[in-house]
C-alpha cells in the first residue's frame, strides 16, 4: 500500500516541510481546513428554539451557525479591481 502526499501550499499557516504533516499539524488541518477558513471566520453562533404545539410538548432548541457576512467579498473585490484596471488599460 502506497504513502499518501499532501499539497504544500503557501497561502496555509500549516508547514509541512516533508511530505506529510506531522500529526499536531494534520489534526489543526481536520478541525479547520484552508477551503473553509473564510467561512468559519465568518459565521455567528446563534440558539435558536423550536415553536411548542401544545403546552405539553417538549421545548426543542439548537445552535445555528448563520453566515453574518460573504466569505469571498474581499476576494470578490480584489478580482474586480484587478479586472477593471486591466480593462482600462488596453
Amino acid at each position: 500500500m502506497g504513502r499518501m502526499l499532501f499539497a504544500k501550499s503557501s497561502a496555509s499557516s500549516i508547514d509541512w516541510s516533508e511530505d506529510y504533516p506531522s500529526v499536531e499539524d494534520f489534526i489543526r488541518f481536520l478541525e479547520k481546513p484552508i477551503a473553509m477558513k473564510n467561512f468559519y471566520c465568518n459565521l455567528k453562533e446563534a440558539a435558536r428554539a423550536v415553536n411548542k404545539i401544545n403546552d405539553d410538548d417538549d421545548s426543542l432548541h439548537f445552535l445555528d451557525y448563520p453566515l453574518v457576512r460573504d466569505p469571498f467579498e474581499e476576494e470578490s473585490a480584489k478580482l474586480f479591481n484587478t479586472i477593471n484596471s486591466f480593462k482600462k488599460n488596453q
